[in-house]
């Protein structure tokens, strides 16, 4: 049985999940492990990201999954409620068992609730796409840094909300925990 089959209890990330959220991004992205665990204490500074949604996974008391939705900004849209999905980890040994799925399933389904119009990520397009992702630059919106053009489809939007799409582009500008140049750069 899949974790896909057996729904884990998924929640907000409490103060007493933070060691354990750490630990588990340590363990999913090994060599950029130092690179999220600064992202993540970035973001408990920056009112910019706010309203930050943190979501984890529990099996039993244990953390296996996390996802982070941070405030997002159209330029010249002000009014246009956005979030960027970033980043998601799964313990490695929970990995390619629904897990990552049901941490954005449950996070688009608040956000949703929340009256939020669009998600923005950073992410393998096949892995995205089965959430509905589609390709951000179809719709004339840019990334907060050029993205070299193999990788363009990379960034990707989500509407959440009826009639948003093509109805309005520009450039998106993450929270201030997000707009790290090194966190939108691509190793070719």
């Amino acid at each position: 049985m899949t974790s896909e089959d057996k729904p884990m209890l998924i929640t907000s990330a409490l103060a007493q999940h933070q060691p354990d959220i750490t630990l588990l991004h340590q363990q999913a992205f090994n060599s950029e492990a130092a690179t999220i665990q600064q992202l993540l204490a970035d973001f408990q500074q920056d009112n910019s990201a706010q309203p930050l949604m943190s979501l984890v996974a529990l099996e039993g008391n244990q953390v296996v999954g996390n996802v982070v939705f941070s405030r997002a900004r159209m330029t010249g849209h002000e009014a246009v409620t956005a979030m960027t999905l970033a980043p998601l980890g799964v313990l490695p040994r929970y990995q390619k068992q629904g897990v990552g799925s049901q941490l954005i399933k449950a996070g688009l389904e608040q956000l949703t609730a929340q009256g939020v119009a669009l998600v923005f990520v950073f992410g393998d397009p096949a892995y995205y796409q089965r959430f509905g992702f589609q390709a951000a630059p179809r719709w004339e919106l840019t990334a907060p840094y050029p993205i070299p053009a193999p990788y363009a489809e990379a960034w990707q939007v989500l509407a959440l909300q009826p009639n948003v799409l093509g109805t309005i582009k520009g450039q998106v500008q993450c929270c201030a925990a997000l707009s790290r140049v090194e966190l939108w750069q691509v190793e070719e």
